[in-house]
């Protein structure tokens, strides 16, 4: 330690700073090199100091600190106490060494996600200046959106959901700018991951069956990763609120043919069974959900508002939609045995639902029923809607081919033939 302390000296008065900063570089080498890390510690605590110019501590620091990194694969323990250390002190001098904190708090953040230690990690990047601009060091919206990302994905992992929130928009306002496709799908399945932690379960299913369908230009995407996204959407879309919008998304879901290749993967084994039953409205039972919470994690598991786990509180509210295929009206008494819930509570979630408009009925507390109304949900009406459009498109291209025949008659007749035929002479077109 004396030793070294005296070469900083003997550099410290050198008068040409071009030559000073050149031998405090060499000396940083040679103490990293020299694998003591209290040596290294020396010499940051002396560049840190009032006798060091800024502009020769700001580049002998961004260099001092590169090197130092190769402790993090040969004493890990040291080399985050040497972080630690330089970090604090360059606090001090706020905007002078941003290249060096760059550096030093990514690989003391990769460090800290080797051990699993998720909310240090995030905490040590996420204090990063990325809108600072020292010694002419500027960053990309595409770095910016990297490093915001890789914060959020670790506040995720320890459960930090708003902290996570907060840096992920950050994010989506540097992301238009990103071209690199990975990173693009790391940010985009993080906002995912975001609003199913938040219960925002029909948003995170649209969220993640988009993610689903990526396909990218140059990178392979491996089909089972895409299956677990549409696995994850399934999930959120059980979980989901029941009504119009959960019909719909499971719709959406039910007709993408992957869904029968989930039963092979793990954890998503009833996946389809579960969604076939919701989508069609049976009645679901406590056993058809078994395997399927199991699969769950801890956050769609939580405890409701209304004292009931989260998928229980689903299937309830399902069973509740479904029960309107099979009465017309029906006493309340009968529908908590058909929920397994009492009766006083069947009247609450139906009156909850009611007023939400997931749920088309009217509720007589004299005489203790509830009156369903309509005979055709919105589903219907949507289908509905969809086919007067079609057969709007359909009326315009025959009204198209009445007064314009050639649009609609085949580019060349087949020279072989002696005569056209029927349907070629007069087209149809067929809704």
């Amino acid at each position: 330690m004396a030793a070294v302390e005296a070469k900083l000296a003997s550099i410290s008065g050198i008068g040409d700073q071009r030559e000073r900063t050149a031998r405090y570089k060499a000396l940083g080498e040679e103490l990293a090199a020299g694998g003591r890390i209290d040596d290294v510690q020396a010499m940051f605590r002396h560049l840190l100091g009032s006798g060091v110019p800024p502009v020769v501590s700001r580049q002998c620091c961004a260099h001092l600190a590169k090197e130092a990194c190769s402790f993090a694969d040969t004493n890990p323990e040291g080399f985050e106490a040497l972080c630690h250390f330089c970090l604090e002190k360059m606090q001090e001098q706020p905007g002078v060494h941003d290249s060096s904190e760059y550096v030093l708090r990514h690989r003391l953040f990769e460090e800290l996600l080797k051990k699993e230690e998720f909310m240090e990690a995030a905490n040590c990047l996420g204090k990063l200046n990325l809108d600072a601009t020292g010694g002419g060091k500027g960053y990309t919206d595409a770095q910016k959106a990297e490093v915001w990302v890789k914060v959020a994905e670790a506040y995720l992992e320890s459960d930090e959901t708003d902290a996570a929130d907060n840096f992920c928009s950050k994010a989506s306002a540097t992301m238009q700018e990103v071209t690199d496709w990975a990173l693009q799908m790391r940010y985009r399945t993080t906002a995912a991951r975001i609003l199913d932690a938040h219960r925002k379960f029909l948003d995170a299913s649209v969220r993640f069956y988009e993610l689903s369908l990526a396909q990218s230009k140059g990178l392979e995407v491996d089909p089972d990763d895409l299956l677990q996204l549409l696995g994850k959407a399934i999930t959120c879309a059980v979980l989901g609120k029941a009504g119009p919008q959960r019909s719909r998304q499971m719709g959406v879901l039910l007709r993408d043919e992957r869904v029968g290749s989930l039963a092979r993967v793990p954890g998503f084994s009833t996946h389809s069974q579960v969604l076939t039953k919701m989508y069609t409205e049976q009645i679901l039972r406590k056993h058809d959900m078994e395997a399927f919470e199991e699969s769950l994690m801890d956050h769609q598991k939580a405890i409701t508002a209304e004292g009931l786990p989260i998928p229980e509180r689903a299937v309830m509210e399902h069973n509740m939609v479904a029960s309107t295929r099979i009465y017309e009206n029906v006493s309340f008494k009968e529908l908590g045995t058909l929920l397994q819930i009492p009766c006083e509570q069947a009247e609450r979630v139906a009156a909850r639902m009611i007023t939400e408009g997931r749920l088309r009925g009217t509720i007589d507390q004299v005489e203790g029923l509830l009156q369903f109304e309509g005979d055709h949900d919105e589903l219907q009406n949507w289908d509905e809607r969809v086919n007067i459009l079609c057969q709007k498109v359909n009326n315009c291209c025959e009204t198209i081919g009445n007064r314009f025949p050639h649009v609609l008659e085949p580019a060349a007749a087949s020279p072989a033939a002696d005569a056209p035929s029927a349907s070629a002479a007069s087209p149809q077109l067929v809704a």
